[in-house]
């Protein structure tokens, strides 16, 4: 069974993606999660590339095994 790569970029968007509905009651602890959000995502930005790699090199031992 192979994957496509939209498959496995879409797995990486759906688990940032909830991570960010999850927002907590306390503005204080609010401003804290906005800015660790915006460090995820720029970080995200800068490897995603090498985050897509990894995902696939897991998924392709998976096939091969």
């Amino acid at each position: 069974m192979r994957k496509s790569n939209s498959e496995i970029l879409n797995k990486v968007k759906n688990v940032v993606n909830e991570k960010k509905k999850k927002n907590p009651s306390n503005n204080l602890s609010n401003n804290k999660t906005n800015e660790t959000s915006k460090f995820l995502a720029q970080w995200i930005e800068v490897n995603a590339e090498k985050i897509t790699k990894e995902i696939i090199k897991e998924e392709v031992k998976k096939i091969f095994k």
